[in-house]
């Protein structure tokens, strides 16, 4: 989905969602981050704002030893591969059940839209989710996730589940998730396809750095 990048078990651990400017991005803890930027700090450093204190990490391309890019990712690849067994030992989280009109677009659909909408609750709790948009042809309408504003919307399609981002041109995706919508200025979407798995840290992420750009409008205009 978007940018290319490097999985383990469905979850993303490396992307190249900024190699236009010359970086990768390692998915880190803060603690791997700061070991890395120590021994080289003229290779590696932390991406800007919020995701770079949560441990994400860029690294030059240019300037990268090979054995300096080799031990990055291996400590990307163990850290995300224990972030795996970690999740497989957690019961599901409880999920509020699809309206009968939108289950009735495809068991997979329903599926991945309650998973995002857990995702979107677990990152913000504090979320206001209301339907809207109701017309005979979809009764159940569109859910909309609100905090300051509109933060995304999520749509079922017959060959995918979109969210759109509302302001999500505004919004930093070093991981690459957004795959839709990408020539406008204002939103950015995600395509969901069946089969498709999106990294559940990563989007928790952008998540809160929607929001909080939706917070930092509210207060210039306040």
């Amino acid at each position: 989905m978007g940018a290319p990048d490097f999985r383990v078990g469905g979850h993303i651990f490396a992307t190249l969602a900024h190699e236009h400017l010359g970086f990768g991005n390692l998915m880190l803890s803060p603690e791997l981050q700061q070991l890395l930027i120590d021994e080289a700090p003229e290779v590696f450093l932390p991406v800007s704002g919020g995701w770079g204190r949560q441990g994400i990490t860029h690294i030059r391309l240019a300037e990268a030893t090979p054995e300096q890019l080799l031990k990055g990712l291996q400590l990307a690849w163990n850290l995300r591969v224990q972030k795996n067994g970690k999740s497989r030992t957690k019961g599901r989280s409880a999920m509020k059940p699809i309206s009968k009109g939108t289950a009735e677009v495809g068991d997979w659909r329903v599926e991945t839209l309650s998973r995002m909408r857990a995702l979107i609750l677990e990152a913000v709790p504090e979320m206001t989710e209301e339907r809207k948009w109701k017309k005979p042809s979809n009764p159940a309408g569109v859910p909309v996730f609100s905090h300051n504003g509109i933060v995304c919307t999520g749509e079922t399609y017959k060959n995918a589940v979109k969210l759109t981002f509302a302001k999500g041109a505004n919004v930093p995706d070093p991981t690459g998730l957004f795959n839709s919508s990408l020539d406008g200025n204002t939103r950015r979407a995600i395509d969901i396809h069946e089969g498709d798995q999106v990294d559940a840290d990563a989007f928790k992420m952008l998540v809160v750095a929607a929001v909080a750009h939706n917070a930092k409008q509210a207060r210039a205009y306040s």
